[in-house]
């Protein structure tokens, strides 16, 4: 295989950001393309809960708890904002 630099390889999978099944597939050639190919595949990550009543219980739970006055410090109260 050539030796190409780094820069030239990470330019040339810069132009498939727009798609992941040529970045998966970019990712397979070599490891010098594995690392740039995954910084796009994974460049954003949406986390959904898959229950939003639990997650809601458990804000208001975290909420609850930060509310409490700190026994060791009154003033380090971590307190939580509604949105």
């Amino acid at each position: 295989m050539f030796n190409l630099p780094q820069e030239l390889i990470d330019r040339f999978i810069d132009e498939f950001h727009d798609s992941n099944e040529d970045l998966k597939a970019l990712s397979l050639v070599s490891r010098s393309w594995l690392h740039h190919a995954r910084y796009h595949l994974f460049r954003s990550l949406a986390l959904m809960p898959q229950d939003f009543t639990a997650m809601r219980e458990h804000y208001d739970d975290v909420k609850y708890k930060a509310s409490l006055p700190s026994t060791k410090d009154p003033d380090l109260r971590l307190t939580l904002q509604d949105e």
